[in-house]
């Protein structure tokens, strides 16, 4: 196992280099402050970036061109650290040794894919893809309080202090969600991707100085590395 880093102009490449694993596994980092409108906006964003892009603008046409990269995963995560939030996209995909036929490049590129060139249209987000997404959010939201065990954390944190990001719903808030329109979320996507801390990690057993080399290719971050987030909370005492 080989430990390295590479030092890029608006983002660090992490690596580990193993053979432990028949896969490789990816996470493209973005750190955003905590708020309730970017934790909505950002939930809706991801499932949507996730569902499409420019090139495959529909769910099918994705999930094809992902099957014929050896079932390709991708997906996201969503997570609050303090008063930051920690949005994830992550590509887990075979090892290059056991596919001859596919050029490991095509699987870099559409991990980057999903984040620069989502499915947009006239500075907008395709309707029906919104419209999809959104609906399937606000059902996920709802259903938290169709479970005992998470609607009464979720109460017992808002009864420290509902107003700290401790008690913020990382899926977001349907009063929120409902405001938000297909262009609003374009805006909203523009400054996260701007303006967003980003950071790669890669892990497998892969030569890390090509990988970064093609990951600069495509990493088109905007971000200047010195903005910081405050990870940090003051907690207010209560009984």
């Amino acid at each position: 196992m080989k430990y390295a880093s590479f030092d890029n102009d608006s983002y660090n490449l992490y690596t580990i280099k193993t053979d432990k694993f028949k896969t490789c596994h990816q996470e493209i980092i973005f750190e955003t402050k905590c708020t309730k409108e970017n934790l909505t906006y950002i939930s809706l964003l991801t499932n949507i970036l996730n569902y499409s892009t420019y090139k495959y603008n529909t769910k099918r046409k994705l999930d094809i061109k992902k099957e014929e990269l050896y079932n390709l995963n991708l997906y996201s995560s969503v997570s609050r650290v303090g008063n930051t939030i920690i949005t994830s996209f992550i590509t887990d995909f075979l090892d290059p040794k056991y596919m001859d036929d596919i050029d490991i490049e095509d699987i870099i590129s559409l991990s980057f894919d999903i984040i620069f060139n989502p499915c947009v249209k006239n500075e907008s987000f395709d309707e029906d893809i919104f419209l999809i997404c959104k609906n399937n959010l606000k059902e996920e939201i709802e259903s938290i309080k169709d479970s005992p065990r998470e609607s009464s954390i979720l109460m017992a944190l808002e009864y420290l202090d509902d107003n700290s990001p401790i008690s913020y719903l990382t899926s977001g808030y349907i009063d929120i969600l409902d405001k938000i329109t297909p262009k609003k979320l374009y805006e909203f996507y523009k400054i996260f991707i701007n303006e967003s801390i980003s950071n790669v990690y890669l892990v497998g057993n892969l030569d890390m100085t090509v990988m970064n080399k093609m990951i600069n290719k495509y990493a088109n971050f905007m971000t200047i590395k010195t903005n910081k987030y405050d990870y940090y909370l003051d907690y207010i005492s209560k009984k």
